[in-house]
């Protein structure tokens, strides 16, 4: 099962800004450095995950706003229910 909302990204560049923080020169500066960074981010499990399955529904589902916004133990609960029902024989 692919990890919910899990990510990874890696950036390695430096660059010196000059001028005043938050300024205007400053803050040019700041957007041409992030616009200058492609990031490459590929989510963890997507590759296994089959458009239109049971898992890429899991997956929706723990990346909504209704299941990120529940406390730490109730999407522990229901993700143990979700995924105890994911090890059932699938019909073929």
């Amino acid at each position: 099962m692919a990890s919910a909302g899990s990510a990874s990204a890696c950036v390695d560049f430096r660059s010196t800004l000059t001028g005043t923080p938050w300024g205007e020169e400053f803050m040019r500066q700041y957007a041409a450095a992030l616009d200058s960074v492609k990031v490459e981010v590929q989510e963890v499990g997507a590759s296994r995950t089959r458009s239109g399955s049971v898992d890429a529904l899991c997956v929706s589902y723990y990346r909504s706003p209704e299941f990120r916004n529940l406390k730490a133990s109730t999407q522990k609960k229901r993700r143990n229910i979700i995924e105890g029902c994911e090890a059932l024989p699938q019909p073929r």
